[in-house]
């Protein structure tokens, strides 16, 4: 097929079905990962779909998102989740202790971190600890629970009273998806209860989120959208999405695109 013909198969797809993912367009049009993700992002530059999360819906639908592996999600709006991770740079505090959740978004917001810093960090991402611990002179605490399989992340069933009784200066979470009817939701009720029980538990709350996200919905409610203290998303994000997000309370900080750290 040429790239009109493909293009055109994959929107009708995503009509027939509500969501597309880029590992099954791959294996049903017999192209390659990256020449369905430039027919995705053409799709998207015209308006007639809305990319996410490693596959794409019809624009203007609000369903939820379809899931994907971490492995795959880490590699979608990497430049935007670069900027976002640098914007939240300024939130990090001198001293204290932090929560980082498991996410791309927060990734590349460690990535970031200076060898330096002496925080007191606790996750609920293997990857996370394991890189702050040996490549800075953070102390690290690893939330224990289920590893959920798509998003690599415990769900913090094994550490109740990490999260009954500690606090933190400031939580940084990287979402699923925000709405402002459905709020912020999670992959799994279970990550929705430590994400919320975290963000209960922290003085400063910064939400991370690339736009893509935005006006979506996926499983399981963590809080309302006001619940976040500051919401961090780049420059795709709608003028429409803006004014909304802005009359509902919500502080948001607009970065812009990045360059990938390795």
């Amino acid at each position: 097929m040429i790239a009109v013909e493909r293009q055109q198969r994959i929107y009708e797809l995503a009509l027939q079905r509500g969501a597309v993912r880029l590992a099954d367009l791959v294996r049903e049009l017999g192209a390659t990962a990256n020449t369905v993700r430039r027919d995705l992002r053409s799709l998207e530059v015209e308006g007639r779909l809305r990319c996410s999360h490693g596959g794409a819906v019809p624009a203007g639908t609000t369903g939820p998102l379809p899931a994907a592996p971490y492995a795959q999600t880490r590699a979608e709006h990497r430049p935007e989740k670069a900027g976002i991770g640098r914007a939240a740079l300024a939130f990090l505090p001198a001293r204290g202790s932090v929560f980082l959740n498991a996410g791309s978004t927060t990734r590349e917001l460690v990535l970031r971190i200076p060898p330096t810093c002496r925080l007191h960090i606790g996750t609920n991402s293997p990857e996370l600890a394991l890189f702050l611990a040996t490549r800075t002179a953070a102390t690290v605490d690893l939330v224990g629970g289920r590893l959920e399989p798509e998003s690599l992340e415990t769900d913090g069933t094994l550490s109740p009273e990490t999260l009954s009784g500690w606090f933190w200066d400031v939580c940084f979470l990287g979402i699923t998806a925000c709405d402002l009817e459905r709020g912020i939701t999670s992959i799994s009720p279970a990550i929705a209860r430590l994400e919320r029980a975290v963000l209960e538990h922290s003085r400063q709350r910064v939400v991370l989120c690339d736009s893509s996200k935005i006006g979506r919905f996926a499983r399981a409610q963590v809080v309302p959208v006001m619940a976040g203290d500051v919401l961090i998303t780049d420059s795709g994000l709608a003028a429409g999405w803006r004014v909304k997000l802005r009359k509902a309370g919500v502080k948001l900080v607009i970065a812009e695109p990045g360059k990938v750290a390795r």
